[in-house]
This record gives C-alpha cells, sequence and structure tokens, in this order.
C-alpha cells in the first residue's frame, strides 16, 4: 500500500513540475519580440547600490541612536547600598573597638577623620570618574532629582532606600520621557540638530555622516547620479477591453499562442491547432479566430 501511494506521489509532482514548465513557457512567450526592447548598458547601476547603501546606514544611525538613547547606564552599587551610611556607621562604632581615648594618647575624632581621608575620598574620586558626579541623577542622569547621598553624616543613622527608589523610578517612567531626546525624529531632522544621545553626557564627533547619506539616499536622481532606464510596464493587457484587440494577426501580446496539440471545435469538424490567449479574462474564439473575452 505504501508503494502505491509513492508512485501517486511521484506522478503528482511529475504533473506539478510539468505544470510550471508549461506556465514558464506561457510567460516568458507572452514577452514582446526582444528586437523591439533596448537593452540596458551594464546589469546594474554601481549608483543605485550606493543610494541604497547610504539609506541602510540612515535607517542603522536612526536605530542605534534612539536605542542607546534609552537605555539608561547603570548607577554604582556604592550609591544603591548608601556606603557613604555604612561609612558613617563605622567611624560611629569603631572608636569603641579601638579605644579612641585620650586615656591612651589618641584624640577623639581621629577614627573618623582616617575613614574620611582614606576611604571616602577614594570612593568620590571613583564615582566622579566612572559615574558623573556623586550629586548627578541616578538611572544615567534620568531619574530627576533622585541622588544617592554620598557625604558621611556622623548625625545621622544609617537608613538606606536608594535602590527601591530607582525601581520605582524605572518602573514608572514615561516613555519619551525628554521630548527633545526620546522622540521619533525624520532623517532630516538627525542631520539637522545633531546627536541626540545626551546622558549621561552629549555624544560628540559621531553620526557625521548624515548630511551626506541623506544626500545620496533621498536626493533627486540629479543628486544622486542615478541612470533612468526605460521601463515598459505593460499596462495595455491589464485593460478589460485588451482581449478584443488580439487576433492571428499580431505578435507577442498580441497573438493567440499555439499549445502544440489538436482539438475539434464541434462534432464532425476537421481536426485545428489548439489556441489559447495568455492575458488573464481571454479566451480563444475558433470561429472569429481571435482572442475574446470570457
Amino acid at each position: 500500500m505504501s508503494s502505491i501511494k509513492t508512485i501517486v506521489r511521484k506522478h503528482i509532482d511529475s504533473l506539478c513540475k510539468t505544470g510550471l514548465f508549461v506556465a514558464s513557457l506561457l510567460l516568458v512567450s507572452i514577452s514582446v519580440n526582444a528586437a523591439s526592447i533596448p537593452i540596458a548598458d551594464s546589469p546594474c547601476d554601481q549608483e543605485y547600490y550606493k543610494s541604497m547603501k547610504s539609506r541602510a546606514w540612515l535607517e542603522a544611525q536612526r536605530e542605534i541612536t534612539q536605542n542607546q538613547n534609552l537605555i539608561f547606564k547603570p548607577d554604582s552599587v556604592l550609591e544603591y547600598t548608601c556606603f557613604s551610611g555604612q561609612l558613617a556607621q563605622l567611624a560611629r562604632n569603631a572608636p569603641l573597638l579601638f579605644s579612641e581615648n585620650p586615656r591612651w594618647g589618641l584624640n577623639v575624632g581621629d577614627m573618623a577623620g582616617a575613614l574620611n581621608n582614606l576611604v571616602y575620598s577614594a570612593t568620590a574620586s571613583y564615582l566622579t570618574a566612572n559615574f558623573s558626579s556623586p550629586s548627578a541623577n541616578l538611572l544615567g542622569g534620568r531619574a530627576d532629582g533622585l541622588t544617592a547621598p554620598m557625604v558621611p553624616n556622623l548625625a545621622q543613622p544609617y537608613s538606606c532606600d536608594i535602590m527601591n527608589q530607582v525601581w520605582m523610578e524605572a518602573k514608572c517612567m514615561d516613555f519619551i520621557n525628554n521630548p527633545d531626546h526620546d522622540g521619533f525624529f525624520t532623517f532630516e531632522e538627525y542631520a539637522s540638530s545633531g546627536d541626540h544621545r545626551y546622558l549621561p553626557a552629549q555624544c560628540t564627533g559621531v553620526g557625521t555622516g548624515w548630511q551626506s547619506n541623506l544626500a545620496k539616499a533621498l536626493g533627486t536622481p540629479a543628486e544622486t547620479d542615478w541612470v533612468e532606464d526605460t521601463v515598459i510596464p505593460y499596462v495595455e493587457p491589464l485593460q478589460p477591453d485588451f482581449c478584443g484587440n488580439i487576433s492571428d494577426g499580431g505578435s507577442g501580446l498580441t497573438k493567440p499562442l499555439l499549445t502544440g496539440l489538436m482539438v475539434r471545435s464541434g462534432s464532425g469538424a476537421a481536426p485545428v491547432p489548439e489556441k489559447v490567449c495568455v492575458p488573464a479574462g481571454c479566451h480563444y474564439d475558433y470561429g472569429s479566430g481571435s482572442c475574446v473575452s470570457n
């Protein structure tokens, strides 16, 4: 049973391939005489390729610019854990551990000063060099008014909820939080207004190809140096009355095609060559020898 199915499937495949081959011959035959079509000087227009390349640059540059502008720069873990509060807590309790007392020749406050000079100054320098400044807004500058306290305050107990505030800020921030930079812009706006990646600092010296690529991709043929090719659209065969213009005396689209088969137009009639009309909505009329509308 399986072998029968295999044979049937092979025959179906063969018929499909034959049908596709016949259809391909019909499509080829509907073209007009090749001698009447002007042949292009070269197979492709290099300037057209260059314009497509410039358009791709514009599309990609706009996409990566918007993505990089909307992605937040991570903040420092030292800021999220309120390291200054932990340092102040240590300064308050370390004297009890190290016997900071005038009785042993130590001045009260030496531990706080030592921690400030040794630890906090290095921490502040690190944050300033890698995360803007300790007073900058979190989320790479997007969390308006939300900063992490970095200066140790010995008078306050340790308390920290900065990470929770940042999480809520990131969760609840609306799209296009800054309309001057977060919106969708045209290629022309990018070319005229400069780079929109501005947080935590403005990008400079990048994206300089907007003007040249804009002119090459979207300019007129005179600006892009395109070579205009002759195009034959064949709109006429799509018209409803085109079938009445096809007869045996025509050629190409205006001539019925022989299929290679012999048919009879009626009972007792002599066999005649079968002909078909290629345009949609037409069939061959053996009486008039022309294509007529279905």
